[in-house]
């Protein structure tokens, strides 16, 4: 019985950090697309203001 609870606690961390890697995953996707895309926006304003 304690092996079976060991057992279902490796699944169980082994589930979170696959969980964790797809949301770094996608929380860094999410970043650089934001980044990219507010660029696009802001880069034209920006550039006029330094020069």
């Amino acid at each position: 019985m304690h092996d079976r609870a060991g057992i279902e606690n490796a699944e169980f961390v082994t589930i979170l950090s696959e969980l964790g890697s797809i949301l770094a995953t996608f929380m860094v996707i999410s970043r650089i697309v934001r980044s990219s895309y507010f660029s696009k926006l802001f880069q034209p304003p920006v550039v006029l203001d330094r020069n």
